[in-house]
């Protein structure tokens, strides 16, 4: 066997190839996968050059989709069940000779016998050309690479960005091409500029490219010394870059993230990456996602990643150029639901600050979000349904639901349903006065899925009571109560409490202060559709406070609001009454959204008003 490294021609290793291979150009080439088919009929879409980020809660197949991915990229995927991933499409680009005209771009190749060539990448087994001809052209599966598998696609876990950050074997000739991407960066200042970047925004720490020792690799720090032309390298040089450590001898994050970026410059088609964020401090993982999405743009390539953390997907949509989709996974009675985010409404998500600058994303990695009115309520609810996991009485794990406090009522349905198109399972709890803004409630049940004409004749059947024309006060009751209050003692100074005392008498007590005082207990006329309005919304998810608001689950505690209330209600055990239990168990209660017509279809009637019974 003999080996040809050189390129003093175009395409060197043209004339040991088939005639049908020669002259092909790497630029017209390219392979993606186009779509992913699952077990229970979904299929989602992948953009070509970009990021498919994975995600969801724990055991819900992340993982297990990256590596039937990979099984079906190298297979057909006909090795091992059961199987999340029915089958992928693949878009390919260009002939077999332009395929063949990338690899000698990007690899290395041996002739054997003055004939038969055969492609290499890195520390992957030559493969013959015109196997990996046949394996594009769809002979070995129209949907799989086979042969090509390791020349186009990698898989990135732990044990392989550890190979990206060992020391590499020095080329032979300065002019073959390289077989590690510690090569690339030896032969492309921008590339070495770029991963030298992101080395300084994620670990503060700078790298030095060694092109002196008798291994190509990158150490961690700086000579002190400018780098003196390469036929004149004197031995003060020689000695700072040698005290430099190298970069596999540091810790698990930095070795990490960077045998992730490494091949990136190399490139290749496909990359699969699960778990990028092992090890990483949360800013670390933010930094890292962007310069995930920088550098699959800059290179073209198509990346699909499995993650756990908020902050890296925070940082993949920190890079507004690249499309990013998300795709997340539930898991409900062995059974994987799948739900898309394309990347056009990724990115008008996350243009809206509610989702930038919150923790919503979170939602994306817990079984069920509740968005409740205030961070308070968010505590009481986790404190509730926490004692009610430790008591048997809850199926789902406190750790599995996220409380996202709305800072009022108007802005509930807005996040709702930036969730909802992320595809979260969202439960509502706002206070029970809610039901006096109609837009409001509207909106929230719009949000939710609802159908507002299935609901508006209840709605107004229960709240009719609260709407009706009120009495006008005349000045002679304005003057009588002035006088109750200040006439005890007309001669003494009017102070600050004199005025509270005023205002209170003269205060006009809107009707629907009955609600947040006595919850559904205000309802008298209206009881009836108001309960039925409750169940409703409850369906759908919408669960209002049947207290009137977090404080009526605890009116005998003495300070009446803020953290004050929070704080002395959890020390009395709160949060353990019967009607709070009830309350949480409605939140998370394990159900599928339904609507007005899901509860008609099942036999119940629409609620007719009293007076209109017969």
């Amino acid at each position: 066997m003999t080996t040809d490294s050189s390129i003093d021609q175009t395409a060197p290793w043209d004339p040991h190839l088939p005639p049908y291979l020669r002259g092909g150009d790497p630029e017209a080439f390219g392979v993606r996968v186009a779509s992913v088919a699952f077990e229970g009929g979904e299929s989602i879409k992948l953009p070509e050059v970009g990021v498919t980020a994975v995600v969801g809660g724990n055991n819900v197949g992340k993982s297990t989709l990256l590596k039937q991915v990979k099984s079906l990229l190298e297979h057909g995927g006909e090795q091992g069940f059961p199987f999340l991933v029915q089958g992928i499409e693949l878009n390919r680009r260009g002939t077999s000779s332009d395929m063949i005209a990338w690899l000698g771009r990007h690899g290395s190749y041996q002739v054997q016998n003055q004939s038969a060539v055969q492609f290499m990448r890195h520390s992957e087994a030559p493969q013959n050309v015109e196997m990996l001809s046949n394996a594009h052209d769809g002979h070995y599966g129209q949907h799989s690479l086979a042969y090509a598998y390791p020349l186009l696609g990698r898989f990135s876990d732990a044990q392989d960005r550890l190979y990206w950050t060992e020391p590499t074997q020095r080329r032979s000739d300065f002019s073959a091409p390289p077989t590690h991407p510690v090569h690339v960066l030896e032969d492309d200042p921008d590339a070495l500029g770029r991963i030298q970047r992101h080395a300084r925004d994620i670990f503060n720490q700078e790298l030095t490219l060694d092109r002196l020792s008798g291994s190509s690799m990158l150490r961690v720090g700086t000579p002190g010394i400018e780098a003196p032309p390469v036929d004149q390298v004197t031995h003060e040089y020689r000695n700072a870059l040698a005290s430099l450590p190298p970069l596999n001898e540091q810790g698990d994050g930095v070795r990490n993230a960077l045998g992730i970026l490494m091949p990136l410059v190399t490139p290749y088609q496909i990359i699969l990456i699960d778990e990028p964020e092992a090890f990483l401090h949360p800013p670390q993982a933010r930094f890292l996602g962007q310069a995930l999405s920088e550098m699959a743009l800059e290179y073209q390539v198509q990346i699909i990643l499995a993650t756990h953390d908020r902050n890296l997907l925070a940082g993949l949509l920190d890079a507004p150029e690249t499309d990013v989709s998300v795709v997340l996974l539930n898991r409900n009675k062995n059974q994987t639901q799948v739900r898309q985010l394309p990347a056009e409404s990724v990115r008008e998500l996350w243009e809206d600050p509610a989702l930038k600058y919150t923790n919503m994303l979170d939602g994306l990695f817990h079984r069920l979000v509740v968005i409740a009115e205030n961070e308070r309520d968010c505590q009481f609810y986790a404190a509730a349904l926490e004692a009610a996991y430790e008591d048997g009485k809850a199926n789902v794990s406190p750790y599995d639901v996220l409380f996202v406090p709305s800072s009022g009522k108007a802005a509930i349905a807005r996040l709702a349903g930036h969730l909802k198109k992320l595809g979260v399972n969202v439960v509502v709890s706002p206070d029970l006065d809610v039901l006096n803004d109609q837009r409001v409630i509207k909106a929230l049940v719009a949000a939710l899925g609802g159908d507002w004409d299935k609901i508006e004749k209840v709605y107004n059947a229960a709240i009719g009571e609260f709407v009706g024309p009120r009495t006008p006060r005349k000045n002679r009751d304005v003057l009588n109560a002035i006088q109750a209050v200040l006439g005890a003692a007309p001669d003494g100074p009017f102070t600050g409490e004199s005025k509270r005392a005023v205002n209170a008498m003269l205060s006009v007590q809107s009707p629907w202060t009955a609600l947040k005082d006595y919850g559904t207990a205000a309802f008298k006329s209206g009881a009836a559709a108001a309960e039925q309005l409750l169940q409703w919304l409850d369906d759908l998810g919408i669960c209002c406070v049947r207290v009137g608001e977090l404080e009526g689950f605890g009116r005998e505690i003495q300070r009446r609001k803020g953290l004050d209330w929070l704080t002395d209600a959890l020390t009395a055990q709160t949060h353990k009454k019967a009607a709070v239990q009830e309350h949480v168990a409605r939140l998370v209660a394990t159900r599928e959204p339904q609507t007005t017509e899901t509860r008609a279809e099942a036999g119940t009637e629409d609620f007719i008003p009293s007076e209109q019974q017969g």
